[in-house]
């Protein structure tokens, strides 16, 4: 009898002993570092620090597929140290993304506005020199194309402003660039034009 009690005091010391031994997966970390990624998300950190918030969310996926991994270990071999500095690097990470995603995004929005100026300057410009333009029969046609592509800038130009009106500043700014490339580009081939036809008058003189 007093064997059997012994043997019943040992498995169960041996049973704490196991349990006690087995290594948790680090579950609180684990969620601080998804509600850090999360918020570095309502920061637009994906948007404005798309690079580095890729690593971070990498990170992160890494760190749930060692979790898994090490889950499917019997308990005495489960380590989560790999799985815990991960979770660190992660929540520590996010801080800094959704800082510089306000300091990006600021750059953007400015940069944007500049650009929309310089876009709405541009057309001004285009369109003053489509007025001066000769208006031969040759040239009629041209012209006329060329006011049908204005119409079709200024329509891309407005909606860049509504984009920076609504907070996407990164499409305004990129839309705002192809438009005012675009009327540059218009600019100086109706300057090109201009001349080619000061030339042909002054050489049938």
């Amino acid at each position: 009898m007093k064997l059997n009690t012994m043997l019943t005091l040992v498995v169960m010391v041996l049973t704490l002993v196991l349990f006690s031994g087995c290594a948790k997966a680090p579950v609180q970390e684990l969620e601080a570092a998804k509600a850090a990624l999360e918020g570095a998300v309502k920061a637009e950190a994906n948007i404005y620090v798309a690079d580095a918030f890729k690593a971070v969310n990498d990170s992160l996926e890494a760190a749930q597929a060692e979790i898994q991994t090490q889950d499917a270990k019997f308990g005495l071999f489960r380590n989560y140290d790999r799985v815990k500095t991960l979770l660190e690097g992660v929540t520590n990470a996010a801080a800094g993304l959704s800082q510089q995603a306000a300091v990006n995004k600021e750059q953007v929005r400015a940069e944007a506005d500049t650009l929309i100026k310089q876009a709405t300057a541009a057309i001004d410009l285009a369109k003053k020199k489509l007025a001066k333009a000769p208006r031969g029969k040759e040239g009629k046609m041209v012209m006329m194309q060329f006011q049908n592509d204005l119409q079709t800038i200024a329509s891309e130009l407005t909606v860049a402003v509504q984009s920076q009106e609504q907070g996407q500043y990164m499409v305004a700014r990129d839309k705002a660039k192809t438009v005012l490339d675009q009327v540059n580009n218009m600019i100086a081939e109706l300057g090109n034009a201009a001349a080619m036809k000061a030339k042909i008058t002054s050489m049938s003189k």
